[in-house]
């Protein structure tokens, strides 16, 4: 709630019913700690290809009937229009994708002009058992430069990532 729920809502305050997806959403603990918020008024839409998450994912969300919803499907393509939601979240997962260049401008895309999108980026020990499919801070904030973003923060998040907001720039 500290580092996700809470500056997520407060990034969503001044939009009525915000519609957030959130990408490789696993077991729903970003669509939980967002909608357990008093001040969220939106609807959380997860996205995981596994079908063993997005069913546990299920449970932890059943206290939120209709303000959730959960989708089997790989987050390139993502099988949504562009510009249709506030927010886009995507933790702990990029590392993860096949290609997370194109995963970022699937989630771009997706996004609102306006819209934020918050990821996580792993930077710990780790990524020396992943070679290729992690990044350095300063290889991060340019892959986030290059895409139709603005406000770019990246910083220190847990021990093993950086998280990363951005707006999606207006047109």
């Amino acid at each position: 709630a500290w580092f996700l729920g809470r500056p997520l809502a407060a990034a969503l305050a001044d939009i009525e019913r915000p519609w957030i997806l959130d990408v490789a959403t696993g077991t729903g603990r970003l669509p939980l700690t967002l909608l357990r918020q008093p001040e969220f008024d939106g609807q959380v839409f997860g996205l995981d290809p596994s079908t063993r998450m997005l069913g546990v994912a299920v449970e932890h969300l059943a206290s939120y009937p209709g303000r959730a919803g959960l989708l089997l499907a790989d987050a390139a393509p993502l099988p949504f229009a562009d510009d249709r939601f506030e927010a886009v979240t995507c933790v702990e997962a990029l590392e993860f994708f096949r290609d997370a260049t194109a995963a970022l401008h699937e989630l771009v895309r997706v996004l609102q002009p306006g819209g934020w999108l918050l990821i996580s980026h792993r930077v710990g020990w780790e990524t020396f058992l992943m070679p290729g499919h992690t990044w350095s801070r300063a290889q991060l904030i340019s892959t986030l430069r290059q895409l139709p973003l603005t406000d770019v923060s990246v910083r220190p998040w847990q021990t093993l990532y950086d998280l990363a907001w951005a707006r999606k720039k207006s047109t």
